[in-house]
């Protein structure tokens, strides 16, 4: 075993007091910790979790391409609808909630 001295502030003093005996074992949990590098932040982490379950994939830019409208293509009209505009419907809908 090697001792050696640190200066430390009076109140992480008292905190390291406080867990003397487990020192040495979080000394250690945090030098590897320092050492991994910076945690990524939360939508990184959320990202490789939903990843590494098979429930996110990377986007390929051949799937934008499928759904973004070329200038040469059809436009479509808009569908004729009778009645209520659904605007109407929807709002009804959320009130009697």
């Amino acid at each position: 075993m090697v001792e050696f001295t640190i200066p430390v502030s009076e109140q992480l003093a008292a905190q390291l007091r406080a867990v003397g005996d487990r020192l040495p074992e979080i000394l250690e949990l945090g030098l590897r910790r320092w050492q991994a590098g910076p945690e990524p932040d939360a939508v990184q982490r959320l990202r490789r979790m939903l990843a590494r379950h098979g429930l996110l994939a990377e986007w390929e830019p051949t799937t934008t391409e499928r759904y973004v409208a070329q200038p040469d293509s059809e436009r479509l009209s808009p569908l004729g609808m009778e009645g209520r505009p659904p605007s109407e419907l929807i709002v009804e809908e959320r009130n009697r909630w």
